[in-house]
């Protein structure tokens, strides 16, 4: 089970004050947001793993207390986790792993320990640009972003579960293992042109209220897309290399313009609820590539 940040910690840690990497946090301080952010701030490049940690909880309990400041913290912390992150490096992982949780903390509308009760620390409208990003894994089920750019991204475990997007999301040439789009809900465009996905992947239930782009996506492994919603989806010169199922999906338009199912993958139960290029349930439409055309 992930680890969890509890729902008081953050607001109870400020009101009580606290002392955090060599920062005092407390009521008088967080009236002057300036000089406590720009401290915060400046930890971050600090040698100790301690004080980048310390630094990453402090500029959250900041946001919590400054509604109006919280997009700035916001993208600080993705400033934070877009850096290179070294090689062999376990403990600096971990420090990256503490930054998502504590963002993924303050996406959710909802406690992950108690689904039907409001969390308290939930910041709604904030967008994340994790452009380039090596996240290793992420569990951001459940959460709700403005925007999110995940373009180029490596993103070996992937949990978006049931999360929500309100404007474009952007996942253009990331790099899945493990992906996990089930029942997510994107409101406005949504793209992973250029994508790999290296394992097992679920768009099981998710639903695309506009465009879904999956252009030149490459899925090396079984793909479910069972049930899912999308007006347009396209998917020209997609490679798949496994099964696609799409038994019980709604798709109103779509486009397969030289796509191509490899090593015996097939494109199963797709039916047609609107306009298609091609149909790819029917023998002949489907464009079938060997490996030495690819």
């Amino acid at each position: 089970m992930d680890n969890q940040i509890s729902g008081g910690e953050i607001s109870n840690s400020v009101q009580a004050g606290a002392v955090y990497g060599g920062i005092h946090i407390g009521q008088d301080s967080l009236l002057n947001f300036p000089e406590r952010y720009l401290e915060a701030s400046k930890l971050l490049a600090n040698d100790r793993p301690q004080a980048r940690t310390a630094a990453l909880r402090t500029l959250m309990m900041l946001g919590q207390d400054h509604p109006s400041h919280r997009q700035t913290v916001v993208d600080e912390l993705c400033g934070y986790l877009r850096l290179p992150l070294p090689d062999g490096d376990p403990v600096e992982s971990h420090v990256r792993e503490t930054a998502w949780r504590l963002l993924a903390t303050h996406l959710r509308p909802r406690r992950r320990d108690v689904p039907e009760d409001p969390n308290p620390n939930f910041w709604p409208g904030m967008s994340v640009d994790l452009v380039g990003a090596d996240l290793k894994h992420v569990n951001f089920a459940g959460c709700e972003f403005f925007r999110a750019d995940f373009s180029m991204s490596k993103l070996p475990l992937a949990r978006f579960r049931g999360a929500k997007f309100s404007k474009r999301a952007m996942f253009h040439g990331a790099k899945f293992s493990l992906a996990d789009f089930e029942d997510a809900e994107f409101e406005h465009t949504a793209a992973f042109s250029g994508s790999i996905f290296e394992s097992r992947s679920s768009f099981k239930g998710a639903r695309f209220r506009s465009n879904v782009h999956f252009e030149q996506v490459i899925f090396k492994s079984a793909v479910e897309f069972m049930k899912m919603e999308a007006v347009c989806a396209f998917f020209a010169e997609a490679q798949f290399w496994g099964d696609a199922d799409f038994d019980g999906s709604r798709i109103e338009n779509s486009l397969w313009r030289e796509t191509a199912f490899i090593y015996g993958a097939a494109c199963r139960n797709f039916t047609l609820d609107g306009k298609s290029s091609i149909d790819p349930s029917v023998p002949g439409d489907l464009v079938i590539c060997s490996l030495e055309h690819l």
